[in-house]
């Protein structure tokens, strides 16, 4: 991982760079190094409440931060396209998909986080 990818700095270049539909997926170490945890912090700075990890095995965290809102996504369709691509591409994108949903809930609105509508 280039520690700068970290950086307050480049992230926000990033995000000046994507096109307004945009998304930046990033790959960071989940230490404890105190530079290691800035990625996340940094990231909820020049994105907001747009960008949803995803801890995968080995340590590292994958992060879609979104220049624009966050995909509407319906659950049953989300999980059925990650198992065909997942299976096409031979791997376990369909594991990582459930991970996902359930890591993101709250940022996403679902599940026991989902916001009640009056």
């Amino acid at each position: 991982m280039d520690p700068c990818q970290t950086t307050l700095a480049y992230l926000q270049l990033a995000h000046d760079r994507l096109q307004p539909d945009g998304i930046l997926v990033v790959n960071q170490w989940a230490s404890e190094h105190t530079g290691n945890r800035e990625g996340p912090r940094h990231l909820a700075t020049v994105f907001g409440d747009r960008v949803l990890h995803l801890h995968v095995q080995g340590g590292n965290i994958i992060s879609f931060a979104f220049r624009g809102e966050l995909p509407h996504l319906q659950r049953n369709a989300f999980f059925e396209q990650a198992l065909r691509l997942g299976l096409r591409l031979q791997i376990p994108l369909a594991r990582h998909a459930r991970n996902l949903w359930r890591q993101s809930a709250e940022t996403l609105g679902v599940g026991r986080f989902r916001s009640r509508q009056w």
